[in-house]
């Protein structure tokens, strides 16, 4: 027996929003398909973004995600302007106050892998103009065609320039080597697909019926990808850089015996608002 779906206020409410019908026929016909495919549209951070099946429905954990690297590039510009608040304080030579000549502007360089509709990449540029940080540049990659389509699109309707955020196509980090070549990243951060493929068949139809495979599974331990992003990250990040990473909460042991054991990155953990260890902090030695 075909267990009807039971439609939860929000979804419904979602729908009618986006002008598609709530009939008892329409919503039949719509089977477990996920309001967000339906409309074509999906929630982040206070707004909407575009959303097809060809690309992940963002998920509020990874709202955190670029809290968390948004906060990374906002300390580090505050300390640079700290430091150079007090080297160009005047000096009283001979009675006379002179200043040294400043040097450049520093642009903080950021990469995102995997950037999926580009919810991430976005995020984080409005995040950091919202701050004040006044010169970034984040590259943006991913190796669906179809998944860049959408991430263009919502840059467009987030109103970020190209001068603050490119996208980019990547098989993980290589394809970046054009802006690398240049100058390193201080940032990379990516969520990348992650869940254990032995749990494909404990996920809800919602999920592993219509949402991108390629974007949900990172092989039998979920890791296939992840290890393949940190043995890369050296090449394209700058000493004293941060890679940040969102893992499924059975993989938190395995990152950190990793972590204590190698001598490239330090590492440390964060938990989710739901107190589920989440994302992972590594810094370039």
């Amino acid at each position: 027996m075909v267990m009807k779906r039971e439609w939860l206020a929000w979804e419904l409410n979602w729908l009618r929003k986006h002008g598609v019908g709530v009939e008892r026929e329409d919503l039949e016909s719509y089977g477990e398909k996920p309001v967000e495919y339906i409309t074509g549209w999906a929630a982040w951070r206070g707004g909407e973004v575009r959303v097809s099946e060809a690309v992940l429905i963002p998920r509020i954990e990874t709202e955190e995600l670029v809290s968390h690297a948004a906060k990374e590039i906002i300390l580090r510009e505050k300390r640079r302007r700290d430091r150079e608040k007090g080297f160009f304080e005047p000096k009283e030579r001979e009675g006379v106050s002179s200043r040294i000549k400043k040097p450049k502007k520093k642009t903080w360089r950021i990469a995102e892998v995997g950037t999926g509709s580009g919810v991430v990449a976005i995020g984080l540029a409005e995040v950091l103009r919202a701050a004040g940080v006044p010169n970034f540049c984040i590259a943006a990659g991913d190796i669906s065609p179809a998944a860049l389509k959408i991430a263009r699109k919502n840059r467009l309707l987030r109103a970020i320039p190209s001068t603050d955020l490119v996208f980019w196509r990547s098989d993980l980090l290589s394809g970046f080597d054009v802006f690398s070549d240049r100058d390193k990243f201080d940032l990379i951060v990516a969520n990348l697909p992650y869940i254990p493929t032995s749990r494909q068949g404990k996920l809800a139809k919602s999920v592993v019926d219509f949402e991108p495979v390629r974007a949900l599974f990172g092989g039998e331990d979920g890791l296939d990808l992840i290890w393949g992003l940190i043995k890369q990250a050296p090449i394209y990040l700058r000493k004293g850089g941060t890679l940040w990473l969102e893992f499924d909460e059975s993989q938190a042991e395995t990152l950190l015996n990793w972590g204590n054991s190698n001598q490239i990155f330090n590492i440390s953990i964060q938990m989710d608002q739901f107190e589920r260890p989440r994302f992972a902090r590594l810094t370039f030695k």
